[in-house]
């Protein structure tokens, strides 16, 4: 049971920030992390692709890009994310 609060209260605080700062990426990446984390592959790259549409070199989202692809053994997409992190 408090495991569910506090992943309730750790997607409020995501919608929240959602909602006040729509145009940041802080948010948007933490909705894509947590998505990513428990299982929802589509939603989360979905949110990446939000947010690297707006800022191509945000260092932080390829980061988190790399590690996504790294987990699957996409080497090729790995690299790439690598390259553009360090270059954002």
């Amino acid at each position: 049971a408090e495991r569910l609060r506090v992943e309730r209260a750790e997607i409020e605080a995501i919608r929240d920030g959602l909602v006040t700062a729509p145009d940041d990426p802080a948010p948007q990446l933490r909705a894509a992390r947590w998505l990513l984390d428990h299982g929802r592959d589509e939603e989360g790259l979905r949110w990446t692709r939000k947010i690297l549409s707006a800022r191509p070199s945000h260092a932080e989202t390829h980061r988190l890009l790399a590690d996504y692809f790294a987990k699957r053994g996409d080497v090729g997409l790995t690299n790439y994310h690598r390259l553009q992190a360090g270059s954002g």
